[in-house]
């Protein structure tokens, strides 16, 4: 399975970076939705704090109901996957210029 994988991609490099420019652009989805999550949660807090005197902690699916927020990174486990997802897609878009300018593509 794996030989197969690299077949693939080793015999048209430009896969490998369209498959990196992918994961960058998904990488950096998913860091922007969740930086803004992270401000639309803080702002309900703190408007919610303003009325009780308290600041009580607002989770994203509270704030917006209707939509899937599942995927929006909350955690820094979910903002580990994010940057490293943006990495790989780095180091493909390298790698596969790399084969590119090696092989003649």
């Amino acid at each position: 399975m794996l030989e197969r994988c690299l077949e693939y991609f080793l015999t048209e490099p430009r896969r490998l970076v369209n498959l990196g420019s992918a994961l960058l652009q998904a990488g950096g989805l998913l860091l922007v939705a969740g930086l803004l999550g992270f401000l639309v949660t803080t702002a309900g807090s703190v408007v919610t704090g303003m009325a009780t005197r308290t600041r009580p902690v607002v989770e994203l699916a509270e704030v917006l109901p209707g939509l899937p927020t599942w995927w929006v990174p909350e955690s820094l486990a979910g903002y580990g996957f994010a940057v490293c997802c943006g990495l790989i897609g780095l180091w493909a878009i390298q790698a596969g210029r790399t084969y590119q300018r090696l092989l003649g593509h």
